[in-house]
């Protein structure tokens, strides 16, 4: 995951659940605007839904580049899922 982290919008702070419970908090800055993010999700987790899973983030301080004097870009930006894999523990 890569977030939109600037000198006027230095952090970020992402929560990210599965099937309604939480299973990881990141925090992204200037200095460290990229993370590879693993996700392990219990099978109680996954019994929830019989084997399906519903990701959600929520996203502190995402920025609008206008508003921080970028660009006239007005989208509210938070952070970009480049690739994801899931693969099943053994």
């Amino acid at each position: 995951m890569t977030a939109f982290v600037v000198e006027k919008n230095p952090n970020i702070y992402v929560s990210i659940n599965a099937n309604e419970e939480k299973i990881k908090d990141i925090e992204f800055n200037v200095g460290k605007p990229f993370q590879e993010v693993l996700l392990n999700i219990s099978k109680e987790i996954l019994s929830k839904k019989k084997g399906l899973v519903t990701l959600t983030f929520e996203i502190k301080n995402a920025a609008v580049p206008n508003e921080v004097g970028l660009n006239n870009d007005a989208r509210k930006l938070g952070v970009l899922l480049s690739q994801m894999t899931a693969t099943p523990a053994g």
